[in-house]
């Protein structure tokens, strides 16, 4: 793959040599550029180093070079060589600066702030993440700031500041909604999901990163996949999961495959085999992986991290002698970032950064208000002139709509519920209330019925059709979200909403069939397999798209669960309901994961 590149190198520097170097075109410029980042990309540091030093030898613009320079930084970094990637990040910030190239410098200084981090030298780290963050908002580079937020958010939380490290991780979040680039959302819930890791707070990151799952299959980048995988593992490792561990490290080989042995990646995977292995008690073979990973040189945490685990894995083995010197230098560590004065330098870059956001915010609002004002002037215009055509197209649209079939089908079956719904309330709760009198002495029948009641009386409730003048679709399968965790504690239910549509704007008929819809696959996972957990998860976009995602695990206790082929009650159901809003449905398993998708 890599011959054409140094084909054309050899024969530009064979002409040089003989001649006056000629500029490079645009178009070759491209070319050389695009082969030494697809060659990092790939892993193949050593290649991509050789072939920027060659282009770097002939007669270039300054863009490309600023550009080539950077990527010889990123791989010195990433295949471990941290200190001659330090030395050379000076040269690369001096050169952008120098040509007022901001994009490479903001990367620059903020690489930099990286393989400080990776040293455990925080507040080196946090002058060089500081200093790009000003240039990108400066400049109101969204992409850079998004980095750069995403970066201090991991700093911060190292350092056991867990408040400042979601401040910048959600900021880092609602930037890469704004831009709609998933592959930085994926990073920014993957940041959130380590921060909660931290804290040992294992479920919750667990509810705020596993309806990002899905997104996170369809990326191909396999840093970012490893950056989302490495908080799960590490959660499930802290539950006791050992099961979900091994799935998700299997997801996770061939995205580690792509990357040295001493990558960041790479040696990520090895730390969750160690702590699997500390899990089954196997002491000796996860100090061995440790000594491994100290003699690659890349550990991506932070000193006292490192002492702790080590000293913890000699107590294990009954060293106590070297398990007791660890954690006195581990606690050394941790006073010696305190008494940099590197927190009061944190402090001060948080308040300052929310300061800068709230002026924008302001200067923002008071343009949209201006715009706003203009607009409605236009609108109140046509308002007049369309209602009475809008009113017209409505009333033709009713008199020509016929029930179709399914519409039919819908309907009887709401009917239906309905009637059930009323027979259960008025007549057999109210025999059951008047049984209690007639058993008042028994009191181990009378609490039998009195639990019949209750469930009995829910039943007669979710049967009947839901009330939207109570609130939208968002807060009505919230609540039905409560009442089930209240009635199936066994079972972790979650509702996300990711934010990115307006429910109050969707038609109270497809809100009825999106709840139906979720009633019925909550019930069915509920009814036929043993789940740990039902997420469901409400998106959308700004063009009036949205979805609904109920996605649940669990091992099968009959031939009707789960979205196999057939032609099931339960099935025709989801279907009917989805075609009645124009809407599409799919249903699907990934191993032990089903996952029934509605979207419209």
């Amino acid at each position: 793959m890599t011959r054409g590149i140094f084909s054309l190198l050899t024969a530009v520097l064979m002409l040089c040599a003989c001649h006056r170097p000629q500029p490079v075109s645009p178009d070759d410029e491209t070319r050389l550029y695009d082969k030494v980042m697809t060659l990092g990309a790939e892993g193949r540091y050593k290649e991509a180093i050789a072939a920027a030093d060659s282009i770097n030898a002939l007669n270039i613009g300054d863009s490309l070079r600023a550009y080539i320079m950077l990527e010889r930084m990123l791989a010195f970094g990433n295949m471990g060589e941290i200190g001659r990637a330090m030395e050379y990040s000076d040269t690369v910030i001096g050169f952008g600066r120098k040509h007022g190239i901001s994009e490479v410098t903001i990367n620059a200084l903020a690489s930099k702030g990286v393989f400080y981090r990776r040293y455990s030298k925080a507040d080196s780290a946090l002058m060089f993440y500081r200093e790009a963050l000003n240039m990108a908002t400066d400049e109101k580079n969204l992409e850079y700031e998004q980095y750069v937020s995403d970066l201090l958010s991991i700093l911060y939380s190292e350092t056991s500041r867990t408040e400042e490290a979601l401040h910048f991780s959600k900021r880092s979040f609602d930037i890469a909604c704004e831009m709609r680039d998933t592959t930085a959302m994926v990073s920014a819930i993957a940041t959130i999901g380590n921060i909660y890791t931290r804290e040992h707070q294992y479920r919750k990151a667990l509810d705020v990163q596993m309806p990002y799952m899905p997104m996170v299959r369809g990326i191909a980048a396999g840093g970012y996949v490893m950056k989302f995988l490495t908080p799960v593992i590490k959660a499930y490792l802290a539950l006791d999961k050992t099961d979900s561990v091994r799935y998700y490290m299997k997801m996770a080989e061939p995205f580690v495959a792509q990357f040295p042995e001493n990558h960041q990646t790479a040696v990520v995977m090895l730390n969750a085999k160690a702590e699997l292995l500390g899990k089954e008690k196997r002491y000796r073979e996860q100090l061995e992986i440790y000594n491994r990973i100290d003699s690659l040189g890349t550990h991506g945490k932070t000193k006292d991290m490192l002492l702790l685990e080590r000293a913890e894995c000699y107590d294990n083995l009954g060293d106590g002698h070297r398990a007791y010197t660890m954690m006195k230098q581990a606690y050394a560590a941790v006073d010696s970032i305190r008494k940099s004065g590197v927190e009061d330098e944190m402090s001060d870059l948080s308040v300052r950064y929310g300061t800068l956001q709230k002026e924008l915010e302001i200067e923002r609002l008071g343009k949209e208000r201006l715009v706003w004002i203009a607009v409605s002037a236009v609108l109140a215009i046509l308002v007049i002139s369309v209602t009475a055509l809008l009113r017209y197209k409505k009333e033709k649209m009713r008199q020509k709509a016929e029930l179709e079939k399914r519409e039919v089908y819908i309907r009887g079956l709401e009917s239906e519920r309905e009637r059930i719904a009323r027979e259960l309330h008025d007549g057999i709760c109210n025999e059951m209330a008047a049984m209690t009198f007639a058993l008042a002495d028994d009191e181990e029948a009378l609490a039998q019925i009195n639990t019949l009641t209750v469930k009995v009386r829910q039943l007669s409730h979710e049967l009947m059709p839901p009330q939207f003048k109570d609130g939208n679709i968002c807060q009505l399968l919230m609540n039905y979200v409560m009442m089930m965790n209240a009635t199936h504690p066994e079972t972790d239910i979650t509702i996300t909403d990711e934010g990115c549509y307006d429910w109050t704007t969707l038609p109270s008929e497809h809100g009825f069939e999106l709840y139906r819809m979720m009633q019925e696959a909550v019930g069915n996972a509920l009814k036929h397999a043993r789940p740990g957990y039902i997420a469901v998860t409400l998106g959308g976009d700004a063009a009036g798209r949205y979805s609904m995602t109920i996605e649940n695990d669990g091992i099968i206790t009959d031939g009707t669960a789960g979205p196999r082929e057939g032609t099931g009650i339960g099935r025709q159901t989801l279907q009917a309901r989805a075609a009645n809003i124009g809407a599409t449905i799919s249903i699907g398993a990934d191993g032990d994961i089903y996952r029934i998708t509605i979207q419209h």
